[in-house]
């Protein structure tokens, strides 16, 4: 089984390019905006494949 190490984004939402280190144990945290839920979507396409509305982060897809 592969071990996700790192996840990088590029022009992902509000992230232009970002790497986020992975170890064992992770806890997502940060303030309010910080992109905890972006990245989240970003992962739930990655392994499963998911590109439709069921986004865990609606705000960033609603027209505002």
């Amino acid at each position: 089984m592969k071990k996700l190490k790192k996840i990088l984004l590029v022009n992902w939402l509000y992230f232009s390019k970002e790497v986020i280190e992975v170890d064992d144990v992770n806890f997502l945290t940060g303030k309010n905006g910080a992109g905890k839920s972006t990245v989240i979507d970003a992962l739930q396409i990655v392994l499963l494949g998911e590109t439709n509305a069921r986004n865990f982060n609606q705000a960033s897809n609603e027209k505002s």
